[in-house]
């Protein structure tokens, strides 16, 4: 003979957790035993879809306020960050600015200002010291190691000796210039050709003492 049900004023016997209890110990113990109740499979199905919608719930709310994992936009700041980011994370893999300097090859940049390195006592400053400054000015006074003359255009005459410096300025040359024999030379020859040409026969065509050609080629004659 079947037993009979378990009447249900017992089951004000049994411990019950309000819901609230059950959102705080994540555990559901509704009646206690289940099994000397007779509670039907339909309740520990219940009870384990109550157990696991609180446990998505909280698996939830532990996940706010996290950041997602990749590439995201969900961190703005690493205040608690306590190592450095590497070269290729992004960073210089160092904590002070001469070794984020050297980490990144511009160990020997010097931020010193420009006026500070440009003063005397500083190395750059001595090295910069002595030197003219650009365009129009007073600095120099001495081109002595100057190796290159200077064009006609720069007010120099392009050469680098006395006899080419008066060809290229024009100027009549002088005994002693390379090329002062060859001059003279062309200057007799053509002053030789535009004399007369006389063949020797008759009178001179010059007057007493002028030159004339004595026949073709010369040479040249004095009129007597």
């Amino acid at each position: 003979m079947a037993a009979s049900p378990t009447p249900v004023d017992q089951l004000a016997l049994a411990p019950v957790y309000r819901l609230e209890d059950l959102r705080q110990r994540k555990v559901v113990r509704i009646i206690q035993p289940i099994s000397s109740l007779g509670i039907t499979a339909a309740v520990e199905a219940a009870t384990a879809a109550v157990q696991g919608a609180l446990d998505l719930k909280a698996d939830r709310t532990d996940l706010i306020g996290k950041a997602a994992a990749g590439a995201n936009s969900d961190i703005t700041s690493l205040s608690g960050l306590a190592t450095a980011l590497s070269v290729g994370q992004g960073g210089t893999g160092a904590k002070t600015p001469s070794g984020a300097r050297a980490a990144l090859g511009l160990g020997n940049v010097d931020n010193t200002s420009d006026a500070t390195k440009a003063a005397l006592g500083n190395p750059v400053g001595d090295a910069i010291g002595g030197k003219a400054a650009r365009g129009a000015n007073s600095d120099i006074t001495s081109l002595s190691g100057l190796t290159t003359a200077l064009s006609l255009a720069q007010g120099g005459t392009g050469a680098t000796d006395a006899p080419a410096a008066r060809v290229a300025l024009g100027l009549p040359l002088v005994p002693g210039d390379p090329l002062f024999n060859a001059a003279m030379a062309a200057l007799w020859v053509a002053w030789a050709n535009s004399l007369p040409v006389w063949s020797g026969s008759g009178p001179a065509p010059v007057p007493t003492g002028a030159p004339y050609n004595l026949g073709p080629g010369g040479p040249v004659v004095i009129a007597q």
